[in-house]
């Protein structure tokens, strides 16, 4: 058995093959060749009703502009006004399934966006994008490509690149994109590192780490922050030479402008860059006033994901390629004070791909979008099965990309969803 200290003195020379080891959090397979993970997050809660939820002739509640279309046997609330909507499920519907009833236990944001994307609040677990870049993902420079503030990487950060105003890509990749000094105009370099110098720089890491391996004792936690350290350096290394190369890592679009992350997602799965991302397009949806701008989100966001759905296509990975659809929290059924709708504790999703069982709604709600029990194998509603939770639908997603994730969850999946 090699000793702390051995593994240590290899360090940074055995970094690909860190790079390449299995997390602790691992699973019982290795999923599908090829299997990459989307996950499109509309961050601040929609008003299912919109699209997702139908509610024709309902005096109950409060209703939204559209009427009922049917795109095969999958029923969406739809209007002119919203173009992008209809657009999507006349291309997309027959691998969409829609998934309505999601409990996520709460009424705040951030508890409820946990939920939404590890399946437990307050566990400290990493959510599913995290989970399967380490396990399908760890040879790509970048496994989980985090285009979103939302990420909960914990103990798998070291496989995670965040986008954001002050973010890690930039740095590594285009250097000369570097936000500027205090009181600066133009970009601050910083040391710019030739090659020499930068042996002579992994050499002194690699000295402080056996040092620091010393000093920790050889302890699990000690060992696993050095084994961390380690793989994020070859990452840095991958996106180094990646963006040297040109494609998406060298567009300074991704670094400028927020607005528009779709092609850059389509890109880095089609790049070979990343195997997972977690995009959350600047739209707002936290409408408790005004709940009619709810239709212009819905709008534009599925104007970003008929791009992204067109590129993964154009690029040929759709085929190997699984997208969730989420937001945190629905909205009331009725209408408050100030036109607006309010939390509420039940949302819709969307699960797509080529190994979903599409072309149909899952989930009956109630007039106030309480679910009814579901079989989980069939979807049907019936007294003796279970109402939906988000981490019966995160279990089947992780089903979706080949991953037996029953060490990682404690419902069972939503196994519905596998076509």
């Amino acid at each position: 058995m090699q000793s702390r200290r051995q593994f240590v003195r290899q360090g940074l020379a055995g970094m690909a093959t860190l790079a390449c080891a299995s997390s602790s959090w691992a699973s019982k397979t290795k999923g599908r060749p090829g299997s990459k993970l989307v996950i499109a997050l509309a961050y601040g809660g929609w008003d299912t009703m919109w699209a997702f939820d139908p509610k024709p002739d309902n005096a109950e509640i409060d209703q939204v502009p559209g009427d009922v279309r049917m795109f095969g046997d999958l029923p969406i609330w739809a209007h002119d006004s919203r173009p992008n909507v209809t657009t999507f499920f006349e291309q997309w519907a027959s691998r969409t399934a829609v998934v309505n009833g999601i409990a996520v236990e709460s009424l705040a944001h951030e508890s409820c966006v946990e939920v939404l994307l590890t399946g437990e609040l307050a566990a400290q677990r990493p959510d599913l994008a995290a989970r399967v870049a380490a396990e399908l993902g760890t040879e790509r420079p970048l496994p989980y490509l985090a285009l979103s503030a939302q990420a909960k990487t914990h103990p798998l950060e070291s496989h995670t690149g965040i986008l954001g105003d002050s973010n890690q890509l930039m740095p590594l990749s285009a250097p000369a994109l570097q936000w500027p000094a205090p009181g600066g105009i133009n970009p601050d370099l910083g040391l710019q590192l030739g090659a020499s110098e930068r042996e002579q720089l992994r050499a002194y890491l690699d000295a402080a780490a056996e040092k620091y391996a010393q000093e920790m004792g050889g302890s699990p936690r000690s060992d696993k922050m050095l084994r961390d350290y380690q793989t994020a350096l070859a990452h840095a290394e991958q996106l180094r030479e990646s963006a040297r190369q040109g494609g998406m890592l060298s567009d300074a679009d991704l670094y400028q402008d927020f607005s528009g992350p779709w092609r850059h997602v389509a890109a880095a799965l089609g790049e070979g860059i990343a195997q997972v991302a977690l995009v959350q397009p600047n739209l707002f949806w936290d409408t408790h006033s005004r709940n009619s701008d709810q239709g212009g989100a819905f709008e534009e966001f599925f104007g970003g994901l008929n791009t992204l759905m067109a590129d993964l296509s154009s690029g040929g990975i759709m085929e190997d390629t699984t997208i969730l659809v989420l937001s945190e929290m629905g909205r009331t059924p009725l209408h408050n004070s100030q036109a607006g709708k309010d939390h509420w504790p039940w949302t819709s999703a969307m699960v797509i791909g080529a190994n979903v069982n599409g072309g149909r709604a899952f989930g009956e709600t109630d007039s106030w979008l309480r679910p009814a029990s579901l079989d989980l194998n069939t979807g049907e509603p019936t007294v003796d099965g279970e109402a939906l939770h988000a981490e019966h639908v995160l279990h089947a997603a992780a089903n979706l990309v080949g991953l037996d994730a029953s060490d990682w969850f404690t419902r069972e999946a939503f196994h519905a969803l596998l076509g």
